[in-house]
């Protein structure tokens, strides 16, 4: 009896690792794509400092409609920090804080590998455990 429940356990242990490194890989998606938003980011910012002031560009308004505008200050952009809430910003500190999220994500990043590696590891062991009970339950 006692191991019929150390199988069902073990079983459902190893369910619910399952579920949460599916968990965590859809939370590495999302993070992924923030993390190559934000670097496309940073390269714009690269590519603004390289543009003329009184350059005609096209300004996007949203969902792929643009507007003809004419680039006034490369020194100077509007960032928004969350919260509906924009702030003037130099772009060498707008850099910085790319730098700065570029650097977090990267690191939270990093730390899903790691657990995920820890869960796969510990969800093999269990999945050993778990034949070794079924072939000494048929025995």
């Amino acid at each position: 009896m006692d191991e019929e429940r150390d199988v069902q356990q073990t079983y459902m242990e190893i369910q619910q690792i399952e579920q949460q490194l599916k968990q965590l890989r859809e939370h590495q998606s999302v993070l992924g794509g923030q993390f190559t938003e934000l670097q496309k980011l940073r390269e714009g910012l690269d590519e603004v400092g390289n543009v003329k002031e009184g350059s005609a560009s096209y300004m996007p308004l949203g969902s792929g409609i643009f507007i003809e505008g004419e680039i006034k200050n490369t020194k100077r952009i509007i960032m928004n920090v969350g919260a509906d809430v924009a702030v003037i910003k130099s772009l060498d500190k707008a850099k910085q804080t790319l730098d700065t999220q570029l650097a977090e994500v990267q690191k939270i990043l990093e730390r899903l590998d790691e657990d995920m590696g820890k869960m796969t590891i510990h969800g093999t062991a269990l999945q050993e455990e778990l034949r070794v009970m079924m072939r000494e339950k048929k025995r």
